[in-house]
């Protein structure tokens, strides 16, 4: 299975950052919306690549436009994928295992793709074919699918999981012609060519979890041929990057990192008061957005003026500020911004600069905002497709707030039409 034709490349030409936003509505229908973002402050509607569905499919992964889903079927659920760009859809064969898988992931070089499920299979069922593998830990159980084969195969490599295994929330990578995953507090390698498997401990993890150990978001990208960790937790946002296997005389920013002691290396941290103090309007607004408190009665009413009185009020409100609402979720490798999710708003953070700004708004029912996720997705246009993108939605007075009510009205008015 060859992926669609499209003209989307990954190679040369107009380099785009884009942002993919997956909306849940409340009815159990969903939009998919994407938005191309511009200089990280603001961003336009790509309509012609948004659309929304009354079923909700649920997004696995996303790996070079291409996008990994999965619908509800009288086996429980199907897989497909969907090419943003070209707005073609595959369905895969009906996978050998059938039971829930831990994670799964896509994998895109540019001409083939592959689908990866994660199992933990019990250590009785391992130890019977291998003898050499210990009966007391469970073990790893891979089911991959090539579109260059259109077939599905089974794998166990000897991977030993971590005892504790929450459930994954983070979107694998695949970077390096490896995927990536966070499993427990390690970072799960697979070497694709090889289907060759490995368990990195992750910078953050620690045996005895506490409220300033625990992480409340994290993320994964590569940037410069580095995997890169993003995590949030009581203190702030840090990045690191993963060392191990690298040569270093090709990174000599990283040339003092000991590897052979510790496999990664801190590239930047910010603590949350810092993000306040740098970026307080941007909170201000945040604060009103969720009805934390009442912004008349805090701030003045010029949104120009932010005197030293208002600002000491807006500390002493943020004392209710809570460091899980930070939810890294995404890098473009374009703007050299990292994406953050907070309830009912997307922002892009600067690293250099600390400066944070509003991407776009969401409505967030009951405060939450696991109703909206979204996965950065950087590309270059050739072609026609520039030419389309040109036309998109690039406004900078107004942030784009999802759900799109014209989306909806949109496809209503086409199902008339039929």
């Amino acid at each position: 299975m060859e992926r669609p034709s499209s003209s989307i490349c990954r190679v040369s030409g107009d380099h785009r950052a884009g942002l993919l936003c997956h909306y849940l509505l409340q009815n159990g229908s969903a939009q998919f919306v994407l938005l191309n973002v511009y200089e990280g402050c603001y961003a336009g509607i790509s309509r012609y690549h948004s659309f929304h569905a009354e079923t909700n499919a649920h997004i696995c992964a996303s790996c070079n436009g291409l996008i990994l889903l999965t619908l509800p079927s009288a086996n429980a659920f199907s897989y497909h994928v969907y090419d943003l760009f070209a707005n073609q859809c595959v369905s895969l064969p009906q996978p050998h295992i059938t039971r829930q898988s831990i994670n799964t992931a896509l994998a895109f070089n540019g001409q083939h793709y592959q689908v990866v499920r994660v199992f933990r299979v019990e250590a009785e069922s391992v130890t019977a074919d291998s003898p050499s593998a210990s009966s007391e830990e469970d073990w790893l159980e891979m089911e991959v699918f090539s579109s260059e084969t259109g077939m599905w195969n089974h794998y166990c490599p000897l991977i030993r999981l971590p005892p504790e295994l929450p459930k994954l929330s983070t979107a694998p990578l695949f970077a390096n012609g490896a995927i990536h995953w966070e499993v427990g507090g390690y970072l799960l390698t697979c070497t694709l060519s090889q289907c060759n498997c490995k368990l990195t401990r992750l910078p953050n993890h620690s045996p005895n979890w506490t409220w300033h150990t625990m992480t409340f978001g994290q993320c994964l990208w590569e940037s410069e041929g580095l995997v890169h960790y993003c995590y949030s937790n009581f203190e702030g946002i840090h990045t690191w990057a993963l060392l191990e296997g690298q040569d270093r005389s090709n990174h000599p920013g990283y040339s003092n990192c000991d590897i052979a002691s510790f496999e990664w290396k801190l590239v930047h941290t910010v603590k949350h008061e810092t993000l306040i103090s740098c970026n307080p309007d941007v909170f201000r607004r945040i604060e009103s957005l969720v009805h934390t408190v009442k912004h008349e009665t805090l701030f003045s009413w010029r949104p120009d003026v932010f005197t030293a009185l208002e600002q000491n009020r807006y500390c002493f409100s943020l004392l209710n500020w809570k460091p899980y609402s930070i939810n890294p979720c995404g890098y473009s490798s374009v703007l050299k911004v990292i994406y953050l999710r907070l309830p009912g708003v997307i922002l892009s953070f600067d690293p250099s600069t600390r400066i944070l700004s509003e991407i776009c708004t969401f409505e967030c029912p009951n405060l939450g905002f696991y109703n909206c996720s979204v996965f950065a997705v950087d590309y270059c246009l050739q072609g026609e497709s520039r030419m389309e993108n040109a036309g998109s939605s690039r406004g900078k007075e107004e942030l784009v707030h999802l759900p799109l009510a014209d989306l909806i009205t949109k496809k209503k008015s086409n199902e008339s039409r039929q």
